[in-house]
């Protein structure tokens, strides 16, 4: 005996939802991995700019490698801002990943700002580009541990 054309039909529908189901949650998966990589990434990118900053106050780094490293940084954390901006605009994503997305994008240009003001004094010594880093810095310090849940101490 035949299946129906309602059998057949009910068939190829359960089968399409399962797809579409199994394609939601594996997006999810997706989607949650990145979020994790991505704010790792963020609080690394400030840890390691802070090492340069100790290291290079502490004579360990000299100039030519200190600004080497961090305009490596601020290289890095431009294209990040530029790629989660490319993100932002193509409006893929749910309000609440969109928010998240924008926060990161932020960070990062928080983080070039603190890089550049950083290299700035290194190149030029005038102290008021320390005032500049310490704001960046404490700035993208709170936004930071305000997007991850983590403490600020």
């Amino acid at each position: 005996m035949r299946p129906t054309f309602f059998a057949r039909s009910f068939g190829i529908f359960v089968f399409a939802c399962s797809i579409s189901i199994f394609s939601l949650r594996a997006q999810d998966i997706v989607l949650e991995t990145l979020g994790v990589s991505s704010g790792q990434a963020v609080y690394l990118t400030y840890v390691a700019m802070g090492t340069v900053v100790d290291a290079y106050n502490a004579n360990a780094y000299d100039t030519t490698t200190a600004t080497q490293m961090l305009t490596n940084y601020m290289n890095m954390s431009e294209a990040a801002a530029n790629q989660y901006k490319k993100l932002i605009e193509a409006n893929l994503l749910t309000e609440e990943d969109q928010s998240y997305v924008v926060q990161l994008s932020e960070i990062y240009q928080l983080l070039y700002a603190e890089a550049s003001a950083f290299k700035s004094y290194i190149e030029g010594a005038d102290e008021t580009y320390l005032t500049i880093y310490d704001a960046r810095r404490n700035e993208a310090w709170t936004r930071i541990t305000g997007l991850l849940g983590v403490s600020r101490n």
